[in-house]
């Protein structure tokens, strides 16, 4: 299967670096800091958020090659609010121990739809991924519990009592901590100062009667089947180390300080073996069971520890957790050159995994998701189907969770009318309900075999930590009341993780792609042979290989003269190459034309022109303009090219316009601009108003009359009415001086139509002056505007007295005598 290689790599720190040299010196399979680099496959895509077909060859050769990842190279994705989109997928293999050092990945290499090839990234990105450990977590399923060993117990003569045996005070060491005389001997002093205590068998009170210093079971509230219960069970802890470890100033090694499990001090009366029930020896030993342990007396005589529960679990179908970190990263430079990393996840860790499967920015700048393939069961440590897991009760065993119990199933003994299998506590089994299943050999004979085998070197057979390597904490309680148990998985696991990045201002950088014909000289002044010089522009961002070829010209020309090509030439971005052609061959014609094409290493035609040919003569096709000959035509002048030629050559966009010089001006003269606008603004539209105004009062002269008297100093006498029906009648005042129609009394126009409409063009233009004018002589000569409001009233006055007449003009003489009158 061919992927498509994206350019990985993997860094780590300064000891890969070294790696090669140690290597040759050290068996480095042997160091335990050493591990394997995660094996990654890579697909890149560069696709439109909204695909089409036309823009991507979903259906060629060079597509189905990577198919090896699951879903169709162009396939539109997830992400929708956006242009294009870089999609990663990565293939992510962890074999032996995980690998927990950041890894970065690196992606300047992308696919292509269109060219079915890989091209580069203008903007690469980096992936900064950091695993963590990858486990095989079982669930384990509470079945029953057994004790370490089923101890009978002495009856006393004449009576049905039992006693517990006292243990000798020179009892040997316990098996499985000879390496720690201090705890043997602190176990040992505390079992010693244990009290005889008498049951009785008829009594049923009697019989469950036991020392105050021992737990209630009662308390308990149906609990017992979950370990964990009693290592967080409310009690004084003051009062349980006085009781239960009473003048002792020290606490056992093991387990946690402070508390100790209730039902590792309870006792019930056990009766003898009866003789009738199952053989505890012929018939465990005739099943031929493998990996059965012998059992020994005295590898659990005088044992001070035997009266330890061991809780069965059944082991359900495992799962591979798999948990990590990733950033992504995208490169840019400044205008200065310097380099700087865009943190896409905004600077800070994402994290998926088998519970975490899909991430999404705020703003959709990306989009991750993780899947991954189960593997088979093969693959996996404890084979769930075929095993129950022992757990003693707490406070463990020395060793903790590695000595945990895998008992193959046939191994227990699912008979409910046998009672005489060794881990069956009689006195239990008579007063609870709860069927229970035996084991066939006791919790501590498994215990003492493998035990014995690491002496010698030789792996054992059940403790756990035989079958995988563990954590350190394996067992994890769960929100479901269930527990788990936990490995670490080293088998192969495949991941896949897949990412959309938003990527509207990222480019392909194709190669052999894009050109530019931008010179063009034909010589033609010898009569042996014409001289060609073509100017090539690589206008891409990276390198590439073109050629140019020579082509359609005229057909009645000799077959020699067409199809004549250069050899191919790198041209580094950005820059420019000069090709000469030399034809050897005398012009058939004064004046004809051909055109010039460039190609890349694939012959596609990425540009071509079309150039002029006279005979004894230069012809110069540059940039934007035609082809003009220095002779013929008679100068240079530029004659632009066609759109659509302007695009063949390979420019982009429209033709260059001619540039316009644009004086510089300052701030207070921009601001002079600017209130001379807004004042021609502001005339011409108080000039609208004012036409509009006039308009009108031709129409209605009460609106033309309005505000008149402000700049005529109305009312005034008229000589004669300036209605035309009206210029033979005498003329005729009001009371206030205005002129009135003899007949209707009204008020007649006191100027010409034309005065009057020209005064209302301007009367918004002049008004605000005026208003100015008035308030500045009310303020700075209030006598003179006294003087004038009396002569008015005066002229009242004596209008009212002499009604409607045509009065003389007044006269200062006139003035004076109402002024006199008036004081």
């Amino acid at each position: 299967m061919s992927l498509v290689h994206c350019s990985i790599k993997v860094t780590t720190n300064i000891w890969f670096l070294l790696f090669p040299i140690i290597s040759q010196f050290v068996d480095v399979s042997t160091i335990p800091c050493v591990q394997k680099v995660s094996n990654y496959e890579i697909r890149a895509v560069l696709v439109p958020c909204y695909p089409h077909h036309k823009h991507c060859r979903c259906d060629s050769a060079g597509a189905e090659k990577l198919q090896g990842f699951d879903g169709f190279v162009c396939e539109q994705g997830k992400m929708k609010n956006c242009i294009k989109k870089v999609v990663i997928s990565l293939k992510l293999t962890n074999v032996g121990t995980t690998n927990r050092q950041p890894q970065y990945v690196i992606v300047d290499e992308v696919y292509d739809c269109q060219t079915d090839t890989n091209q580069k990234l203008l903007y690469p990105y980096v992936l900064k991924i950091k695993q963590e450990p990858l486990y095989q977590t079982y669930r384990l399923q509470y079945e029953s519990c057994v004790r370490e060993r089923c101890r009978a117990m002495e009856s006393k003569k004449g009576k049905k009592k039992y006693k517990r045996p006292c243990i000798s005070r020179r009892s040997t060491k316990i098996p499985w901590v000879q390496c720690d005389n201090h705890l043997t001997y602190t176990i040992q002093k505390l079992k010693r100062k244990a009290e005889e205590i008498d049951y009785d068998e008829d009594d049923d009170e009697g019989l469950w009667r036991r020392d105050k210093r021992y737990g209630d079971r009662r308390n308990l509230k149906g609990k017992q089947s979950n370990m964990f219960y009693y290592n967080h069970r409310n009690i004084d802890p003051r009062r349980e180390k006085r009781i239960l470890f009473r003048n002792s100033s020290k606490v056992l090694p093991f387990g946690v300080e402070g508390q100790k499990d209730i039902l590792s001090s309870i006792e019930f009366p056990m009766k003898p073996f009866p003789s009738d029930s199952c053989d505890y020896f012929n018939n465990v030993i005739s099943n031929k069971t493998p990996y059965g342990p012998t059992p020994s007396e005295s590898c659990y005589q005088y044992c001070t520890l035997c009266n330890m529960r061991y809780y069965i679990y059944n082991v359900q179908e495992p799962v591979v957790k798999h948990h990590f970190s990733m950033e992504i990263f995208e490169k840019h430079k400044d205008i200065n050159g310097f380099t700087q990393w865009n943190a896409i996840t905004i600077g800070k860790p994402i994290y998926l995994g088998t519970y975490d499967t899909e991430v999404r920015e705020k703003n959709e700048s990306f989009i991750a998701s993780y899947s991954s393939h189960e593997p088979p069961l093969r693959n996996f440590a404890l084979s769930h189907d075929s095993i129950k897991l022992l757990i003693p009760q707490f406070p463990y065993l020395r060793g903790g969770a590695e000595r945990f119990l895998v008992i193959p199933e046939n191994m227990f003994i699912m008979k409910e009318d046998c009672f005489g299998s060794s881990g069956v506590h009689y006195g239990a089994r008579e007063k609870y309900i709860t069927e229970c299943s035996s084991i066939k050999f006791p919790p501590k004979s498994f215990w003492c075999t493998d035990m014995e085998l690491e002496k010698t070197g030789i792996r054992g057979n059940f403790f756990l930590k035989n079958f995988a390597k563990l954590p350190q904490t394996p067992l994890h309680n769960t929100t479901d009341s269930y527990q788990n148990l936990t490995f670490f998985y080293e088998g192969p696991h495949q991941s896949n993780i897949n990412i959309e990045i938003k990527a509207d201002f990222n480019i392909m950088l194709k190669p052999h792609a894009s050109a530019v014909i931008t010179e063009v000289y034909v010589d033609a002044t010898n009569f042996e042979k014409t001289d060609l010089t073509v100017k090539v522009t690589n206008s891409g961002l990276v390198y590439a290989v073109f050629y140019v070829f020579l082509t359609d010209c005229p057909l009645d020309l000799p077959a020699g003269f067409s199809n004549i090509a250069t050899a191919s030439a790198v041209i580094p971005p950005q820059k420019q190459h000069v090709f000469a052609i030399t034809v050897l061959f005398p012009l058939p014609k004064k004046k004809f034309h051909c055109s010039v094409d460039v190609k890349n290493y694939r012959h596609d035609v990425l540009a071509f022109r079309r150039i002029r040919f006279q005979r004894s003569d230069r012809c110069i096709c540059i940039w934007h303009c035609c082809c003009t000959c220095l002779e013929t035509d008679k100068g240079l002048k530029c004659h632009p090219l066609p759109i659509d030629h302007y695009n063949a050559a390979g420019f982009y966009g429209g033709l260059p316009m001619a540039s316009k010089y644009i004086m510089s001006t300052s701030f207070v003269e921009e601001y002079v601009l600017l209130l001379f606008n807004l004042c021609l603004t502001m005339t011409i539209l108080l000039l609208i108003m004012g036409i509009i105004k006039g308009l009108l009062g031709l129409f209605y002269p009460s609106i033309g009359r309005f505000g008149l008297e402000w700049y005529l100093g109305l009312p005034k006498s008229i000589v004669e009415y300036y209605e035309s029906n009206l210029r033979e009648i005498p003329m005729q005042y009001d009371k206030l001086g205005w002129p009135i129609h003899p007949d209707t009394k009204k008020r007649c126009r006191t100027t010409s139509l034309s005065t009057e409409f020209t005064i209302n063009v301007v009367f918004f233009l002049l008004y605000p002056l005026i208003l100015l004018h008035a308030i500045v002589i009310k303020i700075c000569s209030p006598e003179l505007t006294n003087e004038k409001s009396h002569s008015y009233k005066c002229q009242g006055n004596n209008e009212s007295l002499k009604g409607y007449f045509v009065p003389p003009p007044p006269t200062k003489s006139f003035r004076k005598r109402c002024k006199r009158s008036r004081s």
